[in-house]
């Protein structure tokens, strides 16, 4: 084999490559005094005597030759780089065993075996198990960091970096670069705007800490794919034969949505022409316009909808409809969203209504004076058993693991009070001023945001405070998430009563208490498919966060997770959640929103080159966008994208059936279509073959067709 040679004079470091035993540059600010050699030609490595300030370290290759000797500061070797650890933990995932010798010199030997070869008792095992990513650089970084391995990437010592860049820069490696976003390989994240968000909400370092150990993952089955194909395989090339024949819908994906753009563009651009041969011309292409009327439903509007009974004339569907493309007068919301949050049953008359109200304000003042009791009485003498099987699917707050009722309620109390202190205190009604006056004096942190804290505590916060307390304590396993102040405080704005606000804000919870667990599932699914969604109605944008590894969306996180509160001003964010409820299209509806602020940004965005930079601006969008042109957009993207769906899904067929034409040509078997009745249908009619492909993709749980089927309720596209 090809082994270490240096360069002089140049810019690069020259390595050799594992794959063809060719060399590969690197760049030298990335991997300064680098040395690298397959790991399965590797026999054994060694240090030389440590000096008062060095240790060197010697690789001798299964053919007796040594790779130049590597140094490293010995204070930098033994505090920061746990380096044979790091090794060993390599060397495992070929299946070996690191064992550490040693001599009176003082030098150390490191040998490597098969996991089943023999091995003197006198040797130490360095690594027993596969990976412990608890003894490497980069296995700390991800598992003891509180926010996530893109933010403590940015804080680790600048040795930490480099160690971290010789593991990514290792030919051994390449696999992982390509899994992790630039920002992060490159330490160019900008601290500043992520710490701002995992501030601000939990749950955003949550998503983090587990998107990196996912990434991990990952990277260790890539890295563990790349060798098993390389060492050791006769069957690999059948293997490459063998997925010739195999059906990858991915292949297709990007075609077929930029063959719709030009069709689309075609079809409403292209001047009419006598030319019968242009297949757009054939086209019809639904209305994309939308509907909404930029006038929102008027008090006098509202009370003529309701008959002597206090019953309402029209519909829910009807008054959906209204609501969907019109809005609410804020003096009516107070009534309207009763029914839209499922308080008020549609066909109610005015006295139900009323027991209703008597019948909730009663079970609230119960709820809240059995958590104030707890509190009023102390602690208990023997704290309480708590049933933990559902804390893996908890939020999370993290004061849920505490087993005392009492000690938990208080903890939640301090957190809340923290929160609801920078809970919208530009607003007249959460200000203070003497008209909110409260005597109630909050215990908070001393750590507490000192322009937040001087604004002082007031009557209204106070109610805010005690919703969030009931809340957590009616929903034991839920526990307090900051963001929960952010949803709660418009809904105490338009009701102005605590036992409306608080079943209203239940009911609200009911829909999105999801976006706060623990493993942070919903989020990861809404932002998957956001970027399906991105990627059919925007395949130019798609492509360009792809370009700039953003394909995490990371920067929509706060958008879902608080249903793009904060991205709008206070009163219109009611605007966006009335319009999100009354629809019934789609169960995802916000997503369709995000798509129309990416668009509507997109000239800025595609102008940016880098992560942090469009974390930054999209930041910077936020109390700045413009209600009613954008629910105006995600009611054009919503019913572009049902289209564009129904032409995904029948292009992406077609192409199946072309591939399953030509398989079958080769005597390749696919499996049998179904009639209605779950008959095996036997002939081999050309329909069949159509419906064959259909049964597949519609099997297929990874197909985007399946993932898209779920942001619409609409039967002829879900289906």
């Amino acid at each position: 084999m090809k082994i270490y040679k240096e360069v002089e004079n140049s810019k690069d470091v020259v390595l050799p490559d594992s794959t063809n035993g060719s060399y590969v540059t690197y760049n030298e600010e990335l991997m300064k005094n680098s040395i690298s050699a397959p790991l399965n030609d590797i026999a054994s490595f060694s240090t030389t005597i440590p000096t008062e300030w060095y240790v060197g370290i010697i690789f001798q290759l299964k053919n007796e030759l040594y790779l130049p000797a590597f140094y490293i500061q010995k204070r930098q070797y033994e505090e920061d780089i746990e380096f044979y650890t790091e090794l060993a933990s390599w060397f495992s995932i070929l299946g070996k065993n690191v064992y550490k010798t040693g001599n009176d010199t003082g030098a150390q030997i490191y040998k490597i075996y098969d996991k089943d070869e023999e091995v003197n008792e006198s040797n130490t095992l360095v690594v027993k198990d596969q990976l412990k990513k608890e003894n490497s650089d980069l296995g700390k970084i991800i598992e003891d960091a509180k926010f996530n391995i893109l933010l403590q990437f940015s804080k680790v010592t600048q040795k930490g970096k480099e160690a971290a860049a010789h593991i990514l820069g290792a030919p051994v490696s390449k696999p992982l670069v390509p899994l992790l976003p630039k920002s992060f390989v490159y330490s160019i994240l900008s601290k500043e705007e992520v710490k701002n968000i995992c501030d601000e909400y939990e749950a955003a370092r949550e998503y983090l800490r587990l998107m990196s150990k996912e990434m991990q993952e990952k990277t260790l089955n890539a890295i563990n794919q790349t060798i098993n194909s390389k060492i050791g395989n006769s069957n690999s090339y059948q293997r490459v034969n063998e997925e010739e024949i195999e059906w990858h819908e991915e292949a297709f994906i990007t075609d077929i949505i930029k063959s719709i753009d030009s069709d689309e563009q075609n079809a409403l651009f292209s001047p009419s022409t006598q030319e019968e041969d242009n297949e757009w011309q054939n086209i019809e292409m639904p209305d994309f316009k939308s509907d909404r009327t930029g006038s929102p439903i008027t008090v006098e509007q509202w009370v003529t909808f309701y008959d002597n009974e206090g019953r309402l004339t029209k519909s829910e569907d009807e008054l959906r409809d209204l609501i969907y493309h019109s809005g609410l007068e804020n003096d009516i919301r107070m009534d309207a969203w009763k029914y839209l949050l499922n308080i008020f049953p549609w066909d109610s008359t005015e006295e139900k209504r009323n027991e209703i109200n008597v019948t909730l304000k009663e079970s609230y003042d119960s709820l809240k004076q059995q958590w104030k009791n707890i509190l009023s009485n102390g602690p208990s003498a023997d704290g309480e058993e708590e049933d933990y099987d559902s804390q893996n699917n908890g939020n999370a707050g993290d004061e849920r693991y505490e087993t005392d009722i009492y000690k938990r309620i208080l903890d939640r109390k301090y957190r809340i009070e923290k929160d609801v202190l920078r809970t919208d205190r530009t607003i007249p009604m959460y200000s203070n001023n003497s008209e909110n006056y409260s005597s109630d004096n909050p215990e908070i942190y001393d750590d507490i945001d000192t322009d937040t804290s001087q604004a002082g505590w007031n009557s209204n916060l106070e109610i805010l405070r005690d919703i969030l307390i009931s809340y957590t304590f009616l929903e034991n396993d839920n526990g307090y998430v900051q963001g929960m102040s952010d949803l709660l405080a418009p809904i105490l704005g338009v009701f102005r009563s605590e036992s409306d606000s608080f079943w209203c804000f239940n009911e609200f919870m009911e829909k999105y208490k999801n976006n706060f667990h623990r493993n942070q599932e919903e989020m990861k699914n809404q932002l998957s498919l956001l970027l399906d969604l991105l990627r059919l109605m925007d395949i130019e944008l798609y492509e360009h966060f792809e370009k700039l590894n953003c394909l995490h969306l990371f920067f929509c996180f706060r958008w879902l997770l608080v249903i793009f509160k904060r991205e709008f001003d206070f009163y219109d964010s009611m605007r966006v959640w009335e319009t999100i409820w009354s629809q019934k299209k789609s169960d995802y509806y916000q997503l369709f929103i995000a798509v129309a602020i990416l668009k509507q940004n997109k000239t800025q965005l595609l102008s940016l080159d880098a992560f942090d930079s469009i974390l930054k601006y999209i930041n910077n969008l936020s109390g700045n966008i413009k209600v009613e042109p954008t629910l105006n957009d995600a009611e054009i993207i919503y019913k572009k994208f049902i289209y564009r769906y129904m032409e995904l899904k029948n292009r992406l067929i077609n192409e199946k059936v072309n591939f399953m034409k030509k398989n079958q040509e080769s005597g390749i078997v696919h499996m049998e279509a179904f009639d209605e009745n779950g008959e095996d249908e036997q002939n081999n009619a050309a329909s069949d073959i159509v419906e064959l492909a259909k049964n597949e993709i519609k099997m297929d749980p990874t197909s985007i067709i399946n993932r898209l089927s779920k942001l619409t309720t609409e039967n002829e596209a879900s289906n």
